[in-house]
């Protein structure tokens, strides 16, 4: 099993909560709205390339710290430039307590729902082998706020992750 075909599989991270109260009586336009969903999805999406692409090495799924480590690697990811940017462009739209909120939920994706995924996967505790792959289906555009399964979703107009 490799790391494509488990990340392929894993949850989606809600991000239906870095709106905040802009979510129930919004003040961007749908624009902005879809903007901020972007680049929402690119930071979490820059995270998931940052592991793939090196920052992950020498991390063990089995290992009992392996959370920990795991959040370790994301720090390091917020800390780039490609991640600060990211943070910046949302603030620059919807204000800096939304890139802090999406901040927050992705440093708890990654705790609690990614980590744990990724450890079960590795360790033979989920099936990620019996779902086909589709590469790329963790890709910017697909992360929403929210779906209704839990799963990533390509953008409308593209097939189903």
């Amino acid at each position: 099993m490799d790391i494509e075909s488990i990340i392929a599989g894993a949850p989606a991270p809600d991000l239906s909560g870095i709106l905040g109260d802009l979510g129930s009586d919004p003040v961007l336009s749908p624009e902005e709205l879809e903007r901020v969903a972007e680049l929402s999805g690119a930071y979490v999406q820059g995270f998931v390339t940052h592991l793939m692409n090196g920052g992950g090495a020498g991390l063990d799924p089995s290992a009992p710290d392996f959370g920990e480590k795991l959040l370790t690697v994301f720090a390091a990811y917020a800390q780039t430039d490609e991640a600060r940017s990211t943070l910046d462009a949302i603030a620059d739209i919807a204000g800096k307590p939304v890139a802090d909120r999406l901040e927050r939920i992705a440093r708890a994706y990654v705790s609690d729902q990614l980590a744990p995924y990724m450890a079960q996967a590795f360790t033979g505790g989920v099936r990620a082998g019996g779902r086909e792959h589709r590469p790329g289906c963790f890709e910017p555009a697909a992360v929403r706020f929210g779906s209704r399964d839990g799963r990533l979703r390509r953008a409308a107009g593209t097939s189903a992750g």
